[in-house]
């Protein structure tokens, strides 16, 4: 089975994409940043996050007539954003949300993380399938964490969370009387990103410590100072549709959750839910006086995370659907580095 995927180096693409096609087995897989005809003369699927760059959807579907290769798209948000999201006004100028859509409706599948964002699909394409996030024990993912003399209160993300930063800008300055330190990563020096760090570290009278963006292959060594995550979310209709990446990426390094009680991080056990803004404090002050109790927890929310959203079983399901698509049976036989060619 031959794939071509279709990767720019970002976040999204890097979980949905790279790293779940580099570590199935019995794959020749090609990568390159755009659709080219040479490419998929004799490739089985073509393998994308929500559309294809720099290409008409009328060439693709020309070639795919012709060399017979099946289009699977991924989706792991949704593709209409609130008026006050970052990308709103670019998405609405270049028409990004119907040419997603008319991707999905020319797919022979999409994949999504979650059965809510299936359900959203629906209407465009009935072939669609569940494949939640999780996370490899392999490379980055394998950091330990750091040992420090702090508490450290952990958030990493882009500039598109600044309204979700927002919601703790407040019930932060209650912590002030603790033995912790704030760890914002992902930082970069921009407007947008100073207001983070502001109301993340109380104007930065907190004890903190800025962690400059890193490369997506290298991201997750940010953890390795994660004690507790803090993961605050605004409940829209956008952000419902997300998937819980943020605390299986919190688990994975075995720190406590405390985490806004919306979609799509509901209904997940051993996290410590915020109702009300003084909850953030309220949950990490009892995590750092009951050390016992917090460790447990950690552990437990690991090893349900580990066995829920397992990425070896459910990469055995992409592979599954993948061959079903595409009519062929691979081997499981482990990929060697020349089974992978990068293009461009």
């Amino acid at each position: 089975m031959k794939i071509l995927i279709i990767y720019d180096g970002s976040g999204p693409k890097y979980h949905r994409l790279l790293t779940p096609m580099v570590l199935m087995p019995g794959v020749e897989l090609i990568i390159n940043h755009e659709v080219k005809e040479e490419l998929v003369k004799d490739i089985d699927i073509l393998f994308f996050n929500r559309l294809v760059p720099n290409n008409s959807i009328n060439n693709v579907i020309s070639w795919r007539a012709l060399y017979g290769f099946k289009i699977v798209v991924d989706f792991d948000d949704h593709w209409d954003l609130e008026p006050d999201h970052y990308l709103y006004t670019s998405y609405k100028l270049t028409q990004m949300p119907e040419f997603m859509k008319a991707w999905m409706n020319e797919a022979d599948a999409v994949t999504v993380t979650h059965e809510r964002l299936a359900q959203e699909v629906l209407p465009y394409n009935s072939n669609v399938h569940v494949l939640p996030n999780a996370i490899p024990k392999f490379g980055q993912f394998d950091t330990k964490k750091i040992e420090s003399e702090y508490t450290r209160l952990f958030w990493a993300g882009g500039i598109t969370h600044q309204k979700d930063i927002e919601l703790l800008r407040y019930p932060l300055r209650l912590l002030k009387d603790l033995n912790i330190q704030m760890v914002l990563g992902g930082y970069s020096k921009n407007k947008v990103f100073y207001k983070i760090r502001n109301d993340f570290t109380n104007y930065g009278k907190l004890n903190h410590v800025l962690l400059e963006g890193l490369p997506v292959a290298e991201y997750y060594y940010m953890y390795s100072r994660c004690d507790i995550s803090l993961i605050p979310l605004t409940d829209t209709k956008f952000n419902t549709h997300k998937s819980n990446l943020k605390i299986l990426e919190a688990a994975n390094i075995g720190a406590n959750v405390v985490v806004s009680n919306v979609h799509p991080y509901k209904d997940i056990p051993f996290v410590n839910y915020v109702n009300e803004p003084d909850d953030w404090a309220k949950h990490v002050r009892w995590l750092i006086n009951n050390t016992d109790e917090a460790k447990e927890q950690a552990l437990q929310l690991q090893q349900y995370c580990s066995e829920r959203f397992n990425f070896n079983n459910i990469n055995k399901s992409r592979k599954e659907l993948f061959e079903k698509i595409c009519g062929k049976k691979t081997e499981n036989h482990s990929k060697s580095i020349e089974a992978i060619t990068i293009n461009g």
